[in-house]
C-alpha cells in the first residue's frame, strides 16, 4: 500500500496496521503511529523561508514516487465540473431553481477556462495539504492524515499549496524554486492553477449545499452542535471572492440564497 512506501521517506506516520472491512467491521481503518509536535494552524497564514523551503522540499520527494500497483485517479479536470453540477442541482432543489440561472452562468464562465486537450504527469500526492495536515516535529516536516493518497497528478498538492496555504507571490516563488531542485515538471504550476479554480469552485458550492444540510438538519447531532449555518455560508463567500479574482462571473446575492422560505436561516 502506499502508506508503507511513504513512511520510509520520514514524511508520515509509521502505519501499524490496516484492516480491510468486514462482516465485523464494515469499513477500513488504519493505526497510524501518533506524531508529535505543533500543528501549523494559523489564522493568519505565513510562514518563514525555512518552512517553506521544508514542505517543498517534502512534497517534491512524495510527488517522486510512483507505485506500479496503482492507477492514476482523481485527475480529470472534468470530473470536477461534473461534481460541480450535482452541487448546483442539489442547490437548485432547495431553492425551487430560483438561483440556476446565475449558478449555470458560473459553471460555464469555470468551464471556459478549461484546457479542452488534458496533460498531466503523475505520482504520489497526498491529496490535503492544508495548515492543520503539516506538523512541526523536532525532525522536521511530517504530514498527517493520509486518507486521499494515491497516485494522481501532483499539481493537485501544488493547487492545495495555493489554496490553503496561502502561498503566493514571492513565497511560492521560493516553494517552486526549492521544489524543482528535486523534481522537474515544466508544466506543474499551470495545472495547478487550473486545478486550484475547480477546487474552490467545488468548495464554494458545496459549503452551500452543506448550509442546507444544517438548516434541515440533515447532518449528526454531533456536527449541528459544533457548526452554524453562518460559518459555511461566511466560506462560501470567501471562495467566491476568490474565485471572482481569477474568473469574471456574475454577482450572487447569497444572503437572498438563504432567506426564502423554507430554507431561511
Amino acid at each position: 500500500m502506499s502508506l508503507t512506501i511513504i513512511e520510509k521517506m520520514g514524511v508520515a506516520p509509521k502505519a501499524f496496521y490496516f484492516h480491510k472491512a468486514d462482516q465485523t467491521y464494515l469499513h477500513d481503518f488504519i493505526i497510524l503511529e501518533f506524531i508529535s509536535g505543533q500543528a501549523w494552524r494559523k489564522k493568519k497564514r505565513s510562514y518563514t523561508p525555512r518552512q517553506i523551503k521544508e514542505i517543498a522540499k517534502l512534497l517534491a520527494k512524495l510527488h517522486h514516487k510512483k507505485n506500479p500497483q496503482l492507477k492514476p485517479k482523481n485527475y480529470f479536470y472534468g470530473s470536477y465540473l461534473s461534481k460541480g453540477l450535482e452541487y448546483i442541482n442539489s442547490i437548485n432543489q432547495q431553492t425551487c431553481n430560483q438561483f440556476g440561472s446565475e449558478l449555470e452562468t458560473v459553471h460555464n464562465r469555470i468551464k471556459q477556462l478549461i484546457p479542452k486537450t488534458e496533460t498531466h504527469r503523475f505520482g504520489l500526492i497526498h491529496g490535503d495539504v492544508c495548515p492543520q495536515n503539516i506538523v512541526e516535529t523536532g525532525r522536521g516536516l511530517r504530514l498527517v492524515d493520509w486518507e486521499s493518497v494515491g497516485l494522481s497528478d501532483p499539481a493537485k498538492d501544488i493547487a492545495n499549496v495555493i489554496i490553503d496555504l496561502g502561498l503566493k507571490n514571492n513565497d511560492l516563488k521560493l516553494f517552486l524554486k526549492e521544489y524543482r531542485k528535486l523534481r522537474k515538471d515544466k508544466g506543474i504550476l499551470i495545472r495547478a492553477k487550473v486545478y486550484a479554480v475547480l477546487m474552490r469552485y467545488n468548495y464554494f458550492l458545496w459549503e452551500l449545499v452543506r448550509s442546507f444540510e444544517i438548516i434541515h438538519k440533515r447532518l449528526p447531532k454531533e456536527y449541528l452542535n459544533k457548526n452554524t449555518v453562518q460559518r459555511h455560508i461566511n466560506e462560501a463567500k470567501h471562495q467566491f471572492k476568490q474565485l471572482k479574482e481569477v474568473v469574471e462571473l456574475p454577482g450572487l446575492d447569497l444572503k437572498a440564497l438563504f432567506n426564502n422560505g423554507k430554507n431561511h436561516i
